[in-house]
C-alpha cells in the first residue's frame, strides 16, 4: 500500500516511539526541554500512525477515530490522499467527506447514505456539531466500538421526508466514520472546566483517538518547516530555488512567536510574496503576517 511519510524519510534522531518528558513542579514548560530532533521525531511517527489507523478504517479493520492536531499540518492532506487512493483502485468505494458546518440532521442522513460495510465518512472542520446535543449523541453512536452499532432519529423532521423516499428512523451502521478536529480533545478532558469535557471524554472512550500532539507553536513550526522542506512544497508551487525556499522556511522559524497564525498555508504565503516581491517581500510578510505593535 506504501507510506506517504515514508518518500520523505524519518527524521535524523528520531525514536520508534514517542518521546515523553514527566512532568515536575517548577515554571519551565516540560516541552521547551525537547531538542528540535525530538520533537520532530515525536511529531513523525504520530503521523505515521495516523497513517496506519487512517488506512485501517479506509479498509475497514477500525471503524472509528478521532485525529486531533493543529490547522494546517496536513491532516486533511494525508487523508485525502489515502482515500484517493483507495478509489483509484476500487470504483465501488464510497466515502464522503464532509467540511464545515453540518447539523444533526443531515449528519444522520449522510450516516445512514454510507452505513454499508467499506463505506467512509470524514468530518472535517466541523467543531460545530458539539454544541448539539442531537449531534453529540449521533457522534457518539456513529463512533462507537461495540460489536453493533444502531443510529436512531425519533424527533419529528421533514427533512427526513425526501421525494426518492423517506430515510429510517433507526439503522444499523456498519460504515467506518474518521472525525478530523483541531480541537485539543485531551486537553479540554484534562483541564475538566469546559462544558464539552464529558462529550471529548466519552468520544476518547468509544473510539481510536489520536492527538497528533502539534498544538505547540515551536512544534507547528518545526514541522512546518521540516515538510515544506522535504516536499520542497515552495519550489514547486512557486518556483523558487533552494536557496530562496530555505530563506522562506527560516524567516517564519524566526518569526514563528510573532506570527499571527502558523501553517502549511502561512509557508505557502512566503512563497508567493518572495515570488511576487523578490526585493521587498520580507517587510511585506512582517505587515501581513506577524502581530502588529502600534506606537
Amino acid at each position: 500500500k506504501g507510506n506517504i511519510m515514508a518518500k520523505r524519510g524519518r527524521p535524523k534522531g528520531s525514536k520508534n516511539k514517542p518521546k515523553t518528558v514527566e512532568l515536575e513542579h517548577d515554571s519551565v514548560d516540560p516541552f521547551d526541554k525537547l531538542s528540535d530532533s525530538e520533537v520532530l521525531g515525536d511529531i513523525h511517527t504520530r503521523f505515521e500512525v495516523m497513517q496506519r489507523i487512517a488506512q485501517s478504517c479506509i479498509d475497514g479493520d477500525v471503524r472509528s477515530a478521532v485525529i486531533s492536531g493543529a490547522a494546517g499540518i496536513g491532516k486533511t492532506y494525508t487523508l485525502d490522499q489515502l482515500l484517493k487512493r483507495k478509489s483509484d483502485a476500487n470504483e465501488k468505494f464510497r466515502f464522503r467527506i464532509v467540511k464545515g458546518a453540518i447539523t444533526p440532521v443531515n449528519l444522520f442522513k449522510i450516516l445512514q447514505d454510507y452505513r454499508h460495510p467499506g463505506n467512509v465518512v470524514v468530518l472535517d472542520d466541523a467543531d460545530n456539531i458539539f454544541f448539539d446535543d442531537a449531534g453529540v449523541s449521533l457522534l457518539k453512536a456513529a463512533l462507537d466500538s461495540t460489536p453493533e452499532r444502531w443510529i436512531s432519529w425519533l424527533a419529528e423532521s421533514n427533512a427526513l421526508l425526501t421525494t426518492e423516499g423517506d430515510y429510517d428512523r433507526e439503522f444499523k451502521y456498519e460504515g467506518t466514520m474518521v472525525f478530523i478536529t483541531n480541537t485539543d480533545f485531551q486537553g479540554i478532558v484534562d483541564g475538566g472546566k469546559s462544558k464539552l469535557a464529558p462529550h471529548f471524554g466519552a468520544l476518547i472512550s468509544r473510539s481510536m483517538y489520536l492527538d497528533l500532539a502539534v498544538h505547540h507553536r515551536r512544534a507547528i513550526a518545526i514541522w512546518v518547516h521540516y515538510l515544506c522542506s522535504t516536499t520542497n512544497l515552495l519550489k514547486t508551487h512557486y518556483g523558487l530555488d533552494d536557496g530562496e525556499q530555505k530563506t522562506c522556511l527560516d524567516w517564519m522559524m524566526a518569526n514563528q512567536d510573532e506570527m499571527r497564525s502558523l501553517s502549511i498555508r502561512d509557508a505557502m504565503k512566503l512563497g508567493q510574496l518572495m515570488k511576487s516581491e523578490p526585493r521587498t517581500w520580507e517587510e511585506t510578510a512582517g505587515v501581513l503576517l506577524l502581530r502588529q505593535k502600534y506606537v
